[in-house]
């Protein structure tokens, strides 16, 4: 008996000695991935969570080995220990089961803390009940660690089997970390630019704008030597200045904390240095405002040297400009406050580039521009862009477009939206004056091709810049069906009333003001000599679009006036010729004309200026970043 028993043993033992080899040189299909886990320990006592927090290790490991048998747990330095291919093979010593699952934090993480909000919905919340002194009771913690494993599955369709039973254990997060690294460190952010934003289409976009700044840097940057393009992810955080505390914030409501964050490039450590080198080029050429908008600031994260009296990372700050960094974050948080998101529906291909030939000289090419910068750079709101940021992560995908929170630019998307396609055609030929023929080549390459067919069945008043839609027709026949004496009788009691609706909270005109105040600084990093650079640019002033009469001297509203009552109104406040008597202005014709003017002006408001740039033989569109020449708009090829 006793000799089967040690043949079995030894048949195991060479078994899984014969895998240990094989695995051990074995080159897998997905080496070294990270992955990012959490577990709630919820073992009464800081020793006995310890262990628990070890074994959930053991347990996800052997999940993973019935999932894909050749799955590996890898050391976090490569080459000084060896794989785990065995559960039991990971110590229950924190300090050597370091080496491959490593606790963040120090000791303390295993200590019962407090609860937070965010803690209502976690698997410990029945643990949140009032104790016998009538405070909150204390939560168990929820304990972060960081794996590498090698596999042949696909890492994220491992995960996702094993996730089911990463839960039953308490078990939370499970994801396979954006960069295969341990150690990530911030390397750039970016102000002026909505940390609400889609950070995955968003991540497209700043893949192709380090693209274009390591293409730009290749050519004309000496010293530039172009690398592979280091792997990133993104992320929002509060930036972190000197002398700031950050906790000082946590009290106060979570979407004014947000409103302090930006949106940062995490990088691994050693591909800092060129993640500043790429945006500094990026921001030289002024590709960060193409992509994000003209009010768009790179900036590079302070960087972090030595350790505190506290254990802490000190900030090295000597070529920093805090009064740039004071200034950025101010205008930052009231950017933030005073925009919305918003929506263009039907563009296809926000970034598809579009010759520019001149008149003049057929054969020379001008520029090459995509709808993107046309939408940046023509589509007012008064002197100002529309569109302070358009993002589209990749063509087919949504576009997202952020706007300034005024009545006036709330008004004008409505119209854009009825159909993007007719209005850009007709306001960009009105007011930019761009040619009709260039501009539809570029709208059929951009657009929905549904939209651009009804183009011709909108008609456009270029006055009041409103456009009508054979929807239009549809809705007024609709909504004088519903004013209906016979309607209302028979539905009014069920339909919701619109006039009791909340009116929206719009942003005076002096908070929309700092958004297009002169700003002091370009970047945050000084020169050698100490000085800033490129000090003194000017984004321009705010211009909020007048001529909305809504509410006479004397603040009486004059949008509930008859046209009677504002006749009399005007009679009375107007000066009456003594020869002719009239009270109309030049080109009128009847005290009603006068009445319907004053009436529509508030209809004609849509958030643009009514002047436009001089006509001329030459037609332009600026070129996407650098500006170019001016030249007209005699043909169009795209690609």
């Amino acid at each position: 008996m006793e000799t089967k028993k040690l043949q079995v043993e030894e048949k195991l033992k060479t078994a899984v000695e014969k895998r240990k080899d094989k695995l051990e040189r074995y080159d897998h299909t997905h080496e070294r991935v990270i992955i990012t886990a959490s577990i709630v320990c919820s073992q009464v006592g800081t020793q006995a969570k310890m262990s628990e927090f070890i074994m959930g290790g053991r347990a996800l490991l052997k999940n993973m080995m019935k999932v894909d048998k050749t799955v590996v747990l890898e050391p976090e330095k490569e080459g000084v220990d060896e794989r785990i291919h065995d559960p039991t093979q990971l110590p229950l010593d924190l300090t050597e089961a370091g080496a491959w699952m490593r606790p963040s934090g120090n000791a303390g993480v295993f200590e019962m803390r407090k609860p937070k909000k965010n803690d209502k919905d976690k698997k410990n919340k029945s643990k949140r009940d009032e104790d016998e002194e009538g405070e909150e009771a204390l939560i168990d913690p929820e304990v972060w660690t960081q794996l590498c494993i090698s596999c042949d599955e696909d890492p994220e369709e491992l995960l996702s089997r094993c996730s089911f039973e990463w839960k039953k254990i308490g078990g939370n997060r499970l994801q396979v970390k954006e960069i295969a690294a341990f150690a990530t460190r911030s390397a750039a952010t970016f102000y002026y630019v909505r940390s609400d934003a889609n950070l995955g289409g968003m991540k497209h976009e700043v893949t192709r704008l380090l693209l274009e700044a390591r293409e730009r840097g290749t050519e004309k940057v000496q010293g530039f030597y172009p690398r592979t393009l280091p792997d990133f992810a993104l992320k929002t955080a509060t930036p972190r200045i000197e002398g700031q505390d950050t906790q000082a914030f946590k009290g106060w409501p979570t979407r004014k904390q947000n409103w302090r964050k930006t949106v940062h490039i995490d990088v691994r450590a050693g591909d800092v240095a060129y993640m500043h080198e790429l945006v500094n080029i990026a921001k030289d050429f002024g590709i960060v405002g193409k992509y994000f908008g003209s009010a768009a600031k790179a900036a590079i994260v302070v960087e972090k040297q030595g350790k505190g009296k506290k254990g802490e990372n000190e900030m090295d700050m000597a070529k920093y400009d805090l009064a740039a960094i004071a200034s950025f974050s101010k205008h930052h948080v009231n950017y933030q406050k005073n925009t919305l998101y918003d929506g263009v529906r039907g563009i296809v291909d926000l970034d598809r580039l579009f010759d520019i030939w001149s008149v003049t000289e057929p054969r020379e090419l001008i520029a090459r521009v995509s709808l993107r910068t046309i939408m940046y750079t023509k589509i007012k709101l008064g002197d100002q862009p529309l569109f302070m940021e358009v993002h589209q992560g990749q063509p087919m995908m949504p576009v997202d477009v952020v706007i300034g929170n005024w009545e006036e630019a709330e008004r004008m998307m409505l119209m854009i939206n009825k159909n993007p396609a007719a209005y850009f055609y007709y306001y960009l030929q009105d007011k930019a004056k761009i040619d009709g023929e260039w501009l539809m080549d570029v709208l059929k390459g951009t657009m929905d091709p549904i939209l651009v067919d009804d183009i011709e069945k909108c008609s456009w008043d270029s006055e009041k810049l409103i456009l009508t839609t054979p929807q239009d027709e549809e809705n007024a026949k609709l909504a004088a069906m519903e004013s209906a004496a016979w309607y209302k009788d028979e539905f009014g009691e069920n339909v919701f009333d619109m006039d009791d609706k909340e009116k929206k909270e719009f942003s005076t005109k002096e908070q929309m003001e700092d958004l297009y105040e002169e700003k002091v600084f370009q970047t945050v990093t000084k020169k050698k000599d100490g000085t800033g650079r490129g000090v003194g640019f000017t984004d321009g002033e705010a211009a909020i679009p007048q001529g909305t009469m809504k509410e006479g001297d004397d603040g009486e509203d004059l949008s509930k006036l008859t046209k009677e009552q504002l006749i009399e109104r005007l009679m009375r406040k107007a000066e009456i010729s003594s020869n002719s008597g009239s009270l109309l202005p030049v080109g009128s014709n009847s005290a009603v004309d006068a009445a319907g003017s004053v009436d529509g002006s508030d209809d004609s408001s849509s958030g643009s200026s009514s002047s436009s740039s001089s006509s001329s033989d030459v037609q332009e569109v600026p070129p996407p970043s650098d500006g170019g020449n001016t030249a007209g708009l005699s043909s169009a090829r795209s690609e």
